[in-house]
Formats: C-alpha cells, structure tokens, sequence
C-alpha cells in the first residue's frame, strides 16, 4: 500500500523531510516510499538536485543501487542517480566521488540487472519521463538510459524495450545533438533488427531523418544510422521502394562508396545489396547515376576483402535482377563482358 500511495502522489518539496526520513529508515516499504519520492521530486522542471546532495543522499542512493534482491528499489535508485548526473559538472562530481559512475555503467551493462529493471518496468517509466522532459540535459540523460537498456549481449527481449523506439525516433527526427544521437541510432539499430522492430522503427516515419544522416560527419553516428536503413529494408519491401524512391538517395550511397572509412564503405555496400536483393525498380535510379557502378566495380576489385565481399553481393543482385533495357546499357555494367564480372563477382562471394 504505500509503495502504491508513493507511486500515485505527486510529490512536492514541502515533502522533503518526509521522505528524508523514509529513505533512511530500516525498514523495506519505507525506502522503497522514501526513494520513488526523491526520484519525482528529482525529475520535476526544478529537480532539487543540491538539497539532495546536501542531505547525503547521495550515498544512499548508490548503495541501494546495489540491491539487486530489490530490482523496484534498484530502479527508482538508479534513475534518481541518473536525474542527479544530468545536473552541473559539480553536482555529478558527488557522484563520482562516492564510486557511483562504475556502478551505474555496471547495472546498466549487466544483462542480468539490465533485464532485472526492464521487467520491473524500468524502461517504460523513463519513456513516459522523456515525453514531459523540457531541459535538454536531462533528455540527453534519459536517452542514455533507453540505449542501455535497449543494447547489450544477450539482446534484451524486444517485447520489454518496443516502447523505446518512440523517443528514440523522436530524437533522431528533431535532435542535431552528436552524443544524443549516437545513443538513439544504436539502440535503434539494435531494436529495428527483425520484421517487427523493422516495420515498427519505420512506422514512425523516421527514414527521411535517417538518409539525412547518411552524410554525419561522425562516424558513431553514421555506422547505426546505415544499420537500421538497412534492417529497416530487410523488414519491409515497402520501405525500400520508399528509400530508392528517396531524391537523393543515389547520391548519399555514391558518396558513402567514396568514405574514407573501411566500415562505412563496408556497410554502406551491404545497406544497397539489401535494395538490390528484390526488384529491379528498385535500383534503377543507383545504375542510372554516373559511374556508380563503376565504383561498385573498382571496390570489388580493390578495396579490403570484407568491403570486397559486400560489393560483391550488391553487385551480384544487380546482375541477376536487371532487366533486358538495364543490361544492354553499358554505362550500367562499365565493362563490354557481363559474364566476366559475373564470374568474377560470385567468385569472391563464395
């Protein structure tokens, strides 16, 4: 009962000495009360972040953190700490300074207390957090959080981190923010991985804002932003007649062909053999833009063997898929011999 009354009142700082002595008190329920309070007062428009330092708070905090027999408590600890992190460069410093950083990345890098607070509903209370959060350092932090939970190895289970991929689109679609994108594109690209994460991460009509961000400048950015164009397609022969459909689309991939970065050419090589896979249509505006399958040519010839490797299927699935009008043309092919290329292609595949 009180944990409920606790989860249901909205709490105010008139509260403070209340939950004070809650949270200190020896007593389960009581901490339990006592440490939901903070963390609502602490993920208010003025979180009271110093009067909860100054209460040495702190310390408690981090210490039930560790309660993995507790996973409600572990969870309101954590995102209280989380809430306290988002604050200035001094404030976390308290957290610092008392071991908390190695615990929390701990917590949230463990499969097993990640799981723990995911089906204690973890994830689903930062969700509804991030749809009412205004300052951006606490989205920024609530974000950090989805990512965690929503990554790792094992995989969590999709059906207890689906509902991470509203805010993360959100992020992705309306954020110019390096660090909150970064964390929002690799979750993303981890939950997009099979048919339902698939069509739901595309559901939320995130793939414009995606082939946008096929020219980030950094490359924690744009590694899972080819990653879940490309789980995207495999998901959905929808989205990719959308995605080729897209103006600019040739000429984001001719340019990815040309990065400077083995993995960006090596995934960007393997986001177009997943267009070129299924019809022709499909890839008729990528054979039509000069020399880019050329370049397709020149990287199966010369570039890193796994790089190799991709080019190779995206140019086998040109060869096998292209129509009678496509293969007669030789900007096309760049070459007076299919066969040849054919020969050489699969031989590299296989």
């Amino acid at each position: 009962e009180l944990i409920d009354k606790a989860l249901l009142k909205p709490f105010t700082m008139a509260d403070f000495f209340e939950l004070l002595e809650a949270i200190k008190s020896k007593e389960l329920p009581k901490q339990i009360y006592g440490t939901i309070g903070i963390r609502k007062l602490l993920s208010s428009e003025n979180p009271p972040i110093q009067p909860v330092i100054d209460a040495q708070l702190v310390s408690t905090l981090i210490e039930y953190m560790q309660r993995e027999d507790v996973p409600h408590l572990q969870l309101e600890s954590t995102w209280a700490i989380t809430n306290i992190a988002s604050g200035t460069s001094q404030q976390l410093q308290s957290i610092v300074d008392k071991g908390g950083i190695p615990i929390l990345l701990k917590l949230l890098r463990s499969a097993k207390d990640r799981d723990a607070v995911l089906k204690a509903g973890g994830l689903d209370l930062i969700v509804e957090f991030c749809k009412t959060a205004t300052e951006n350092s606490r989205v920024k932090t609530s974000i950090w959080v989805l990512s965690n939970l929503c990554r790792g190895r094992p995989l969590p289970a999709f059906q207890l981190t689906k509902n991470a991929i509203e805010p993360l689109s959100k992020v992705i679609k309306e954020s110019d923010d390096a660090e909150m994108l970064t964390d929002a594109a690799w979750a993303l690209s981890y939950l997009s991985d099979g048919k339902e994460g698939g069509e739901l991460v595309a559901n939320t009509g995130i793939v414009p804002a995606l082939i946008n961000l096929m020219n980030h400048p950094f490359l924690s950015v744009l590694t899972p932003v080819l990653r879940t164009i490309g789980n995207i397609m495999i998901a959905s022969e929808k989205q990719k007649e959308i995605i080729s459909k897209h103006p600019d689309i040739a000429a984001k991939f001719y340019g990815l062909l040309s990065h400077a970065k083995k993995p960006v050419r090596r995934e960007s090589c393997w986001v177009f053999s997943q267009l070129a896979e299924s019809t022709s249509q499909n890839f008729d505006v990528f054979i039509r833009y000069p020399d880019f399958v050329q370049k397709l040519l020149q990287i199966t010839l010369t570039d890193a063997p796994e790089v190799q490797k991709e080019s190779a299927y995206a140019l086998s699935f040109i060869i096998k898929n292209a129509t009678f009008d496509q293969s007669r043309d030789h900007q096309y092919i760049g070459i007076e011999s299919k066969t040849r290329w054919r020969v050489k292609v699969f031989g590299l595949v296989h």
